[in-house]
């Protein structure tokens, strides 16, 4: 969350507490709630993070599926998790997770042209290893 939001939320909440105790802890609490439910992909991520460095792959691929369940996932999460997909020998999945992110439309074109690199890459990646089996 940004900061500009956690000042608003914080307002908001100090102009609950003055009309009433428990309106004020009622919308403390939401703002908990969707503060919580906002952050989850990032929990995740991190934890896959935290799995990829120690060698744990296959947990790092299930954290990062998790994240990317939530339906939140940005797109730096999205191609860490192909990555790692390609990295555990699921290159079409990792395949599958990249494609609608290049396809996307208002996506920044140095964004674009990132990922556009990335899929490149994942595609000559996934040819060297289907070469070595």
């Amino acid at each position: 969350m940004n900061l500009i939001a956690v000042l608003i939320a914080l307002a908001i909440i100090i102009v609950a507490f003055k009309f009433n105790v428990f309106l004020g802890i009622a919308v403390a609490i939401v703002t908990i709630g969707v503060g919580i439910y906002n952050f989850l992909p990032t929990y995740y991520a991190i934890n896959g993070n935290k799995a990829f460095e120690i060698g744990d792959e296959d947990h790092a691929r299930e954290w990062y599926k998790k994240a990317c369940e939530t339906g939140r996932a940005n797109v730096k999460l999205k191609s860490s998790y192909a990555y790692v997909l390609l990295r555990t020998g699921y290159a079409d999945e990792a395949e599958k997770v990249l494609d609608p992110i290049i396809r996307v439309k208002g996506l920044a074109p140095e964004k674009k042209n990132e990922l556009s690199h990335r899929g490149e890459a994942l595609r000559m990646m996934r040819q060297i290893m289907e070469k070595k089996l």
